[in-house]
């Protein structure tokens, strides 16, 4: 893998992806019962979920400043460590106070390493050859990614079912974030440019928050585009947060009886990438308009969501759960494309900052809000106020129009 080729480069970016992603992977299928087997309950994950939402969001918008400023490897270390740190503290803690500590360390991570990875991908390759093409290592990341998070979770559910333990899988996730972290600085043989400084990046962040305000509140499509995402946070969150102990007393079992967690989770995250790829497909077969993929796939995912809440048998319930994460993959590029249909260059980086910033405020309102409604109405309740909001917001996508580029003056 010689660093000085772009075929070097890119496999190096493969062999850093798919060591990102396994240790969440590992993890991903017992993150909800980790800290309910040290006796918390779904009200205080979800306190455990918002402080993660809150923290990644407060540092989404001065992220890529942070790597200009001190270097995109240095960045993806501190965030590795960071992790390593928030999986220690998975392992060891026994009350909400630790739990929240070790969330609030993993939202870090995540905000930290959301772009320096492909960035230094692009730039590298770009400065090797400028006539490069890079949409194939694009591509064949996000396929990496997908795979090392689906033998992770396949991993990570049979851990514990073999183990009668979820210690074995925190351990393994431990390991293989050290695997990561060592891999970096010797995979990543360049840093990448360093424009600003540190100082400067934070100062730019209440600018930028401050023009998607205004852009939010002036321009209606904008707007609704912006609540659509929330609604779609409160959606995502409600079934994260509550189909790891939905699906275990399903089973009738014990929450180490994780072994069809880890195979239900890898299934979801393959089906959303199939979604993904269907997605030019269902804009073709609505007549070509994608605000009516849009509406079309937001309307699927409430009704997957509602048959998720309505299931009473394992399959039925599985089912629905891989249905769900299938029609999210096949409705976000569509989203993604109105929202670039409706803003213009000058401002599109700050509008995607805050449709990003939009996702985890609903996710915060979910966190705070469905656990409790599922601690006193059930789960089943708590799932069908989401999937009633999730079937609502698929109206603002017919609501908008069909072009309007809107600039920042």
């Amino acid at each position: 893998m010689n660093p000085n080729t772009t075929t070097g480069v890119r496999n190096r970016f493969l062999i850093l992806v798919a060591l990102r992603w396994l240790p969440v992977g590992l993890v991903a299928p017992i993150l909800v019962l980790i800290p309910r087997s040290k006796g918390l309950s779904l009200s205080e994950i979800g306190v455990m979920f918002a402080i993660y939402g809150l923290t990644t969001a407060a540092l989404e918008l001065p992220t890529g400043g942070l790597a200009d400023a001190l270097g995109r490897r240095t960045i993806l270390i501190v965030s590795a460590v960071l992790t390593l740190v928030f999986t220690v503290l998975l392992l060891v803690a026994d009350t909400m106070v630790g739990f929240g500590v070790a969330t609030f360390f993993g939202g870090m991570s995540r905000a930290l390493d959301s772009g320096p990875l492909e960035a230094w991908f692009v730039d590298r390759t770009r400065e090797l050859d400028p006539d490069a093409g890079i949409r194939g290592g694009l591509s064949a990341g996000g396929t990496i990614d997908g795979i090392a998070l689906a033998l992770g979770a396949i991993a990570g559910g049979l851990i514990p079912a073999m183990s009668g333990s979820l210690g074995p899988a925190i351990v393994t996730s431990l390991i293989a974030g050290v695997v990561y972290l060592i891999a970096i600085p010797l995979l990543m043989t360049a840093d990448g440019p360093r424009d600003q400084t540190f100082t400067a990046t934070f100062a730019e962040v209440p600018a930028v928050v401050g023009s998607g305000i205004r852009l939010g509140f002036r321009h209606r499509p904008i707007r609704l585009l912006l609540l659509a995402s929330a609604a779609l946070g409160i959606g995502l969150s409600s079934v994260e947060l509550l189909w790891q102990p939905h699906f275990i007393a399903l089973g009738g079992g014990a929450d180490t009886d994780t072994g069809p967690l880890g195979f239900i989770l890898a299934s979801g995250f393959a089906l959303a990438g199939l979604g993904s790829a269907l997605a030019p497909r269902l804009t073709k077969w609505v007549g070509g308009d994608p605000r009516h993929a849009a509406f079309t796939a937001r309307l699927l995912i409430g009704v997957m969501l509602a048959g998720l809440a309505s299931a009473t048998g394992f399959g039925v319930a599985v089912a629905a759960f891989v249905g769900f994460y299938f029609m999210n993959g096949l409705g976000f590029p569509v989203e993604n494309e109105l929202l670039h249909d409706q803003v213009s260059a000058n401002v599109r980086t700050t509008v995607l900052s805050i449709k990003s910033l939009s996702l985890q405020a609903g996710g915060l309102v979910a966190s705070l809000t469905i656990a409790r409604l599922a601690e006193a109405a059930g789960i089943s309740t708590a799932w069908w106020v989401a999937a009633s909001v999730l079937a609502l917001s698929s109206i603002a996508f017919l609501r908008l129009p069909t072009h309007a580029l809107v600039r920042e003056h």
